[in-house]
């Protein structure tokens, strides 16, 4: 929920106020309102990540123990920023959104098994399996702005970024490191770079 924390209140293309009534009593019944506030406040793309991030564990990403390790020596270069993410989130047509919304409703009992299936399929480098998984609840549209739009945007970074005979090290989530136009394929088919896969 913490990036979904950060994106809920940046202007949107759709606000909760396009949500269907039955829908918006559902949202309404298990929105963290002590935390997020209203739900009328919010983007509705926030509101679908929000949804979909009900019923998994809370527990610390990889970027705060990346950071400790490196500490105040090294340089971390974000590939997005919010506004970059609701800019392309932005491509993601309405019914898309309010499908997705009611699919993560209907299996919030099963979030956290469903994650960590996929990282199951990530750990023993079961790409079709992380793929078909990662299409769970989304649509193709969905998947061209949260995952192909967003590669192409970040290889060309990380290309520009990757002047140097070090290695530089990327940290993305697994669902951009499979299906077409993935990460690792844009960086390497179109910009040429060897990438090498890391267990973290």
């Amino acid at each position: 929920m913490e990036k979904a924390g950060e994106l809920v209140r940046l202007s949107a293309r759709f606000e909760a106020a396009h949500l269907p009534s039955d829908l918006r009593r559902d949202v309404d019944r298990v929105w963290p309102h002590a935390a997020l506030g209203d739900v009328d406040r919010c983007s509705l793309l926030g509101v679908c990540l929000v949804v979909n991030s009900l019923g998994l564990s809370r527990v610390q990403g990889v970027e705060p123990t990346v950071r400790a390790w490196l500490g105040s020596s090294g340089d971390v270069l974000e590939l997005e920023t919010p506004e970059d993410f609701v800019l392309a989130a932005n491509d993601i047509p309405l019914d898309d959104l309010i499908f997705s919304i009611r699919f993560a409703l209907q299996r919030q009992a099963e979030a956290q098994r469903d994650f960590e299936a996929k990282a199951r399929a990530w750990r023993v480098h079961d790409l079709a399996t992380l793929e078909a998984l990662t299409k769970v609840g989304t649509t193709e549209a969905m998947r061209r702005a949260l995952f192909e739009t967003r590669n192409r945007k970040w290889a060309e970074i990380i290309a520009r970024e990757a002047k140097s005979p070090e290695r530089t090290l990327v940290l993305c989530g697994a669902g951009h490191l499979c299906g077409p136009n993935n990460l690792r394929d844009v960086l390497t088919d179109v910009h040429g770079h060897r990438v090498n896969r890391l267990m973290m």
